[in-house]
């Protein structure tokens, strides 16, 4: 349908009439006790209908997230709306909504949020310029969509290739012509109007939606300028290049404000976007890719889930201010357990680590899954689904590492409990996994999102080539918008290439995907220093390293439908934040709280920087083929790193391994100090050792383990050099390409 038909579903609020005798027609829609209202302004070109499915969205309750009331309006000359008699300035579109927003709202009936689009987006900031009192006291939270603080002139018909001096000259041509010539004017908008094919409108359309024309949002393009007179289009061209309010928006930085640009915008392009952010202190400012100036129309589930990020936010904001007045009605609806404004957590600062990601992975166990006797529980998938939903709202993507394939199989197969023999696992996951995803699929389609099932075993992650297959599939799920959903693949995982558990998994996922967060939720709501049972246990909220953990109990196995304990979290933990990813864990029911950045759960602090893929899957997700045993020297010129390893320092070989194979490098002691790759087979290398100069392993594909080191007696201006590695040259190139560096 396109958006300039249904015009008679919407409901006319009234009109309001400015001091130049313009006629605004405002639009109402929603119940006025609606927990908040939206007010949206549309583009230059365009009318209230712009705004029509993210209404009927927004009014529509779902679960986990409230009804709203909306109000839209046109623009004066636009739509409905007259022009009025005044001259067209930037200033008068902001003064336009101020009426509106006083005529069709009340502070009293729940917090205002104002979304702006382009042209729109500029009536916000003219606004906040004019009137900065209203920000904080009237409205509560700002949204600007593919909008710029100052120097607009782009005209989307003349080419970007062109030289900038000709392209301005080409725009101050183009303008003049507009204004001074009605016939010009004319025969512009009939050319924009006609055919969508033209290869004159093309430079439009691919700065409109980063693509060719051929799509039904085009074509609502080109319906709604056929509505407006061409000498208007012109006249509002000349009042979008007066708009100019860097320096004049402090009031947006009361309220939270959220501001999205597509990377192939060329009209308000992203470095104008980063230019508003700057603008306005504490915005967030999100990058969409892919996508170009008409972020509303091809994406409206963006504007939904800003919205609801923008309440989010507020809510944030609210509770950790000072307690309403008593009898004040609530600015917000009560919070619930799957949404991520819960209030469960303890008073205290927000978490900056958390608050930054924006790629976050999580990870969730069998145990918050399932009942106990084994069988998804619906009602614990969904109220997961509603955090993650929302978390992801904005730029914000989730990688879900999910356990529970083989516990949601027990019950459909008659089990009381889990398999101990792999056989009986294997046909539990075979059953399992399809309704594990089946039911993601179903949850995360309430919010329009589509999932994609990512089954790894840590034969995938072990082999360079297909951990390199693994990050291209899982970055290509994720630039498609939909969420993957990653477990091991128990069905065919035999028990030498298994990872035993998801918590290992999802480090090494962390990792792989570049995340800049890792959340590990349990049916335990943080890392305690003994046994939570136990009367006068103590959670840990922070750990800054491994001495912190010294005096730590960990626990064995978890639940009886899981195979991961307290060990197994805080060494993934370990593997996650000595690669530079921060993690959290806690609670399933606590997931919203987390991911808020409240101070719930263990938060464990980074300890190293992002080390090299190559490296960190080689300390972590190879499997050994064999041993190579070495002298106390050789050991020595190792940790040093004076160059490659020679055969001469090698006492014993143990195994069956090829050329390239992963393989142990033992002290005299048979403690493991090092993984490298071999570049010998073991035949060659038991003929070589100890009397060839040949190379065992090359410093590029060595790694260090600090734990081993420590055991192994190394001085400690030695062990401080086990976790440092220079990253190979031909690692840089990898990296630069855009695939993991392996």
């Amino acid at each position: 349908m396109s958006a300039v038909s249904g015009l008679q579903d919407r409901r006319l609020a009234g009109t309001v009439v400015t001091d130049d005798g313009a006629e605004l027609v405002v639009y109402a829609h929603g119940s006025p006790r609606a927990e908040a209202t939206v007010v949206l302004s549309h583009g230059w070109t365009m009318s209230a209908l712009e705004w029509r499915p993210h209404v009927e969205a927004l009014t529509r309750p779902r679960p986990g997230f409230p009804a709203l009331r909306a109000v839209t309006y046109d623009q004066r000359g636009h739509g409905r709306s007259t022009r009025g008699a005044a001259p067209l300035d930037m200033a008068l579109l902001g003064r336009d909504l101020d009426l509106v927003l006083r005529r069709a709202t009340t502070p009293e009936d729940g917090p205002v949020l104002l979304v702006g689009h382009s042209m729109g987006g500029m009536s916000v900031q003219q606004l906040a310029a004019a009137r900065p009192e209203l920000f904080g006291s009237w409205v509560s939270g700002v949204a600007l969509f593919n909008t710029c603080v100052e120097d607009v002139g782009a005209v989307p018909f003349v080419p970007r290739d062109r030289g900038a001096q000709r392209r301005a000259h080409a725009e101050r041509l183009l303008a003049d012509g507009l204004l001074r010539s009605p016939g010009w004017a004319k025969a512009v908008h009939r050319l924009l109007t006609g055919p969508l094919s033209h290869p004159s409108t093309a430079p439009l359309w691919h700065a409109l939606f980063g693509r060719g024309p051929q799509t039904d949002t085009a074509r609502a393009d080109a319906h709604a300028l056929r509505a407006i007179p061409p000498l208007t289009v012109a006249e509002f061209f000349a009042a979008l290049t007066t708009h100019a309010c860097a320096g004049r928006l402090g009031a947006l930085g009361r309220v939270p404000t959220r501001i999205l640009v597509g990377a192939l915008d060329t009209y308000t392009p992203p470095a104008q976007a980063l230019r508003l952010a700057d603008n306005i202190p504490g915005a967030t400012l999100h990058t969409v890719p892919k996508q170009g100036h008409d972020l509303p129309y091809e994406r409206p589930v963006l504007v939904v889930e800003t919205v609801h990020a923008l309440l989010h936010d507020l809510r944030h904001r609210r509770e950790t201010s000072p307690a309403a007045p008593p009898g004040a009605r609530p600015r917000l609806g009560s919070a619930t357990m799957n949404s991520p404004m819960t209030a469960s957590a303890e008073n205290g600062g927000l978490r900056p680590d958390v608050l930054r990601a924006r790629r976050i992975v999580v990870k969730v166990g069998s145990s918050s899954l399932t009942t106990a006797v084994g069988g998804l529980d619906s009602d614990r998938v969904d109220a997961l689904v509603d955090v993650l939903a929302r978390t992801r709202s904005g730029s914000t993507e989730i990688v879900l590492v999910s356990s529970g394939a083989i516990a949601a199989g027990l019950a459909p197969l008659g089990l009381s409990e889990r398999p101990q023999d792999l056989a009986g696992q294997q046909a539990a996951a075979c059953v399992g996994q399809g309704l594990l995803v089946a039911r993601y699929t179903a949850s995360f389609a309430r919010y329009g999102l589509r999932v994609g099932q990512v089954l790894l075993t840590a034969d995938d992650i072990g082999r360079r080539a297909q951990y390199r297959n693994a990050y291209r599939a899982l970055a290509k799920v994720l630039s498609m918008g939909a969420v993957p959903v990653v477990n091991e693949n128990d069905t065919v995982a035999t028990s030498e290439i298994r990872f035993g558990d998801n918590d290992r998994l999802a480090a090494l996922v962390s990792h792989l995907v570049r995340a800049d967060l890792l959340v590990l939720l349990s049916d335990i709501d943080g890392l305690y220093d003994g046994d939570p049972r136990r009367p006068g246990a103590r959670r840990l909220t922070d750990v800054h390293g491994q001495q912190d953990l010294a005096n730590v109990e960990l626990g064995g196995a978890g639940s009886g439908v899981g195979t991961g304990g307290m060990k197994t979290k805080v060494e993934a933990a370990r593997i996650a934040t000595g690669a530079g990813v921060p993690v959290v864990l806690t609670a399933a029911r606590h997931a919203a709280d987390a991911l808020a950045g409240r101070p719930t759960g263990t938060l464990f602090h980074r300890t190293g920087d992002r080390n090299s893929d190559h490296l960190l899957w080689l300390e972590h997700a190879s499997s050994p083929r064999g041993t190579v045993q070495l002298t106390a020297d050789a050991v020595r010129e190792l940790v040093q790193g004076r160059g490659a390893l020679p055969a001469t320092g090698v006492t014993r070989v143990a195994g069956q391994f090829v050329a390239g194979d992963p393989v142990e490098l033992l002290d005299e002691e048979g403690r493991v100090v090092a993984r490298g790759l071999a570049s010998l087979a073991f035949q060659e290398l038991s003929l070589l050792r100890g009397r060839s100069g040949r190379e065992v392993v090359h410093q590029d594909d060595l790694v260090l383990l600090p734990a081993s080191a420590r055991a192994a007696g190394l001085p400690a201006q030695l062990r401080r050099q086990v976790s440092v590695r220079v990253l190979p040259a031909r690692e840089f190139a990898a990296r630069d390409a855009g695939g993991p560096g392996i």
